[in-house]
């Protein structure tokens, strides 16, 4: 069996727009502005997450769009503090979009992370985003990766098994 390259190519402009409309709406449940710290929009969602109180208030006011916003918002904060970069990722039939860090080393699916860990109780959350967070800025942390390899540092197993999508170029 052939082996599949992952690849790499810009979001679209409809990608663009529901990553602003989503990031918009995280902004209003956090009480946080576009220009608010990036820390400062992890310790929010940490908050949302953690409390439930708070995540009850934030379910209110978004619904079943509770991940995806706040997936916008924890990939715009990584983008923002670490030079990371929106894109979309194909590897075989599937295709997302994606976070990846400068070199393509590593790949977070904000998406189906923030979404897994909006519906997932905090305890039982093995990796909560905002150590994710941490653990990108430390970069000792993640797992070891050579340039284009596209290793996934989040989805919605939250790291219980670290995956590696081979690929020889990065854009």
């Amino acid at each position: 069996m052939p082996d599949t390259a992952t690849t790499e190519k810009p979001v679209t402009d409809e990608d663009l727009d529901a990553i602003e409309g989503a990031l918009e709406a995280a902004l209003g449940v956090l009480r946080l502005s576009a220009e608010s710290d990036p820390a400062d929009v992890q310790q929010a969602i940490d908050r949302v997450l953690s409390t439930p109180e708070a995540r009850d208030r934030a379910t209110e006011e978004l619904g079943e769009h509770l991940g995806y916003a706040l997936g916008a918002a924890w990939g715009d904060s990584i983008v923002r503090k670490f030079g990371w970069h929106w894109t979309r990722v194909a590897h075989g039939a599937w295709e997302t979009v994606a976070i990846v860090d400068p070199t393509c080393r590593f790949l977070a699916v904000p998406f189906s992370y923030l979404a897994f860990a909006a519906r997932t109780a905090y305890e039982r959350i093995n990796v909560v985003p905002i150590q994710l967070y941490a653990a990108i800025g430390y970069g000792k942390l993640l797992p070891e990766a050579e340039p284009g390899d596209f290793v996934i540092i989040s989805d919605e197993s939250t790291l219980q098994e670290t995956e590696t999508l081979d690929d020889d170029s990065c854009s």
